[in-house]
Parts: structure tokens; sequence; C-alpha cells
């Protein structure tokens, strides 16, 4: 216990002194585990979820960290802002193109099931479509999100392209 705290209360040390952003991503991932582990500290630990997820945002299981621990933590407000704000400064500056869909898949099921918010969660979801309207949970989520909002229009498109597209629905 005592030698796993040692290590944490090193973190900004070995940051400091990483060579490269894969290093200072495994060290913010070694904090989180470690923050929450041994130093029963999930508010710290969803500092370094964050920190990790702004520098690597196409690594899915560090989001889904970030998403337990602010649950946890009653901040899911706060991780969707984070979420918003990976995706408007870091997409399109990375090499993997996937992970801002998924990302706004998953932001729209936090505004839309926690949060109350069908508008904000209306726009995630209908910009995760565009991107690929071949994914079950961009147009399940935009179905649900449009009928919150009475989108009814939008609602009867979805069903008709996910129809003819998919044979199902």
């Amino acid at each position: 216990l005592g030698e796993n705290l040692e290590v944490l209360a090193l973190t900004e040390h070995r940051l400091a002194v990483a060579q490269s952003d894969d290093d200072k991503f495994e060290i913010f991932c070694d904090a989180m585990v470690l923050a929450e582990a041994y130093g029963e500290d999930k508010p710290e630990a969803l500092v370094y979820a964050t920190r990790a997820l702004f520098l690597a945002p196409w690594h899915d299981e560090v989001e889904r960290e970030l998403l337990r621990l602010a649950e946890s933590t009653n901040a899911l407000a706060e991780a969707s802002q984070t979420l918003d704000t990976i995706i408007k400064t870091r997409e399109g500056l990375t090499d993997n193109e996937e992970w801002p869909v998924r990302m706004r898949v998953s932001l729209g099921k936090l505004l839309l099931d926690h949060l109350d918010a069908a508008g904000r969660a209306f726009d995630s979801f209908e910009k995760a479509y565009a991107d690929a309207p071949e994914l079950r949970d961009a147009a399940t989520g935009l179905l649900r999100s449009a009928a919150a909002r009475n989108r009814f229009p939008v609602v009867i498109d979805v069903l008709i392209r996910w129809q003819s597209e998919t044979g199902a629905l």
C-alpha cells in the first residue's frame, strides 16, 4: 500500500521526465488506478482519467473509466463537458478518426439518460449518425433524443433510412 501511494505521489515528477505522449498516457492511467485502488480517492482518479483521455481520446477503455468515475463522484455534468471539449479540440488532430463518433454517442447517452439535456443529446447523436449512419447506437440515440424533443420528422427519416439500409427496424 505505502509503495503504491509513493508512486502516486511521484506522478507529476514522472510526467515531467516522460519522453513521449505514450509515456504520459501510461503514467496517467497508472495514477488513475493507484488513486482509486490505493488512495481511495475517486475524484483524483477522475482527474487522471480526464488527463489521459485528452491525450489519447481513441482509448475507449479510459472513456468508460472516466464515465464510471464521474458517476460514482456525482460529476456527470463535468464529464459531459470533458467529452464535449475533447471532441471539439482533438477531432481531426489524431490518426484514429473513429473515436469522435463513439465519444459523441457516449456524450449523447450521458446527456439524455442522466442530465436531462435532450437538446444537447440530439446535437451529439445527430452528428454521430451523420458520420456513421450504420452504427446502431447512433441511430437509436438520435431516435430517442428526437422523440424527446418532438422532432418527429427526424424520427421518421431515421426509421426509413435505417430500414432501407439494414432491412431491419
